[in-house]
C-alpha cells in the first residue's frame, strides 16, 4: 500500500475554494517534482466522481473517483476506474477567515499498470497542487464560452419559438426570417441584455407583427443594476410591456409568466 498526505493553505475562503476546485486546472507549470491535482463534480454529493491527475515528466496517470460521503466539508472518496484494484481518499476543508485549511490524505492498493515501488517512488516525491489561479482561468474561460451561445436557427417547442438576435441585424432576416415564425405564435417577446448598450432591435418593430409585444430585459442579476437604457431600447422598439427579469435570481420570472397567461391577445 502506498500513502499520501498533505495540509495545505490557500489564500481564498472556503466557499471559493470548494467552488473553484470543480474546474480543472487550465495550464500548470511543471517542476522538478511529480504533481497530483484532483477535480470535483458540479454538484459534490454521493456517488459523484472526482477526477484526479498524476503527472510527472511527460508522463500522466488519471483515474476516477466515487464520492462516499460528504459531512462538513470532509468528503470521502473510493475508487471508480483507475490503474488499481484500490483506492481511497479523504478530503477536509476548514474556514480559517480569509484562508482555508486543505488536508488531503490518499491511499493506493494493488497497482495494475506500474510497479508499486516505482509509484512508491513518485509519490514519496509528489504535491498535491491547487492552482487556484489556474482553475478560476478555466471558469472564465467557459462562463465567456457559455455567455456567447446564441441560437443558431429558429427552434420550436409546444408552446415557445425562439429565433436567433442576430436575425434583426439586417432588414432582410428582422423582416424576413424574424417575423415569419411569429405567424404561429400569440405572442411576441422581444429581449434585451441590460449589460449590452448596443440596441438591435428596429426602431418600432412591433408594427411588423399584428401580435401583443412584450419587452423582457434580460441579465438584472442586482437590484442596483441599471435597465433604464435595455427600458428605453425595448420602449422604441415598440413594446408595451416590459418586464425586467434575471434567470440568474429568478427576479420578474413569476411576473413575466402571469403576463403572458393574462395578456389581451387583441392589445397590440
Amino acid at each position: 500500500m502506498v500513502q499520501l498526505s498533505q495540509t495545505s493553505w490557500q489564500e481564498f475562503s472556503l466557499k471559493n475554494v470548494l467552488e473553484t476546485l470543480q474546474y480543472a486546472p487550465m495550464n500548470l507549470t511543471m517542476g522538478k517534482n511529480p504533481q497530483l491535482h484532483y477535480t470535483f463534480p458540479k454538484n459534490l454529493e454521493p456517488g459523484a466522481t472526482v477526477r484526479y491527475n498524476l503527472q510527472w515528466g511527460f508522463k500522466t496517470l488519471k483515474w476516477t473517483g466515487i464520492v462516499s460521503s460528504v459531512k462538513e466539508n470532509k468528503i470521502t472518496v473510493r475508487l471508480g476506474e483507475g490503474p488499481f484494484r484500490g483506492f481511497t481518499a479523504k478530503h477536509c476543508f476548514s474556514d480559517e477567515g480569509n484562508m482555508t485549511a486543505c488536508y488531503d490524505e490518499m491511499s493506493f492498493q494493488g497497482f495494475t499498470d506500474i510497479p508499486e515501488e516505482v509509484f512508491a517512488e513518485i509519490i514519496d516525491k509528489a504535491n498535491i497542487v491547487y492552482g487556484i489561479y489556474s482553475r478560476k482561468d478555466t471558469r472564465d474561460v467557459m462562463l465567456a464560452y457559455e455567455a456567447q451561445k446564441k441560437t443558431q436557427s429558429i427552434e420550436a417547442w409546444s408552446d415557445a419559438i425562439d429565433t436567433p438576435g442576430e436575425y434583426t441585424d439586417t432588414p432582410f432576416f428582422s423582416r424576413g426570417a424574424a417575423i415569419t415564425p411569429a405567424y404561429d405564435a400569440d405572442i411576441v417577446c422581444f429581449c434585451h441584455d441590460c449589460e449590452n448598450d448596443i440596441c438591435r432591435l428596429p426602431q418600432m418593430f412591433s408594427m411588423s407583427f399584428a401580435k401583443p409585444v412584450i419587452g423582457i430585459v434580460t441579465k438584472a442579476d442586482s437590484e442596483d443594476v441599471s435597465t433604464e437604457q435595455a427600458e428605453l431600447f425595448l420602449h422604441n422598439a415598440g413594446a408595451r410591456h416590459i418586464v425586467i427579469t434575471s434567470s440568474l435570481t429568478g427576479r420578474g420570472i413569476e411576473e413575466l409568466i402571469d403576463l403572458i397567461n393574462t395578456i389581451d391577445l387583441n392589445d397590440y
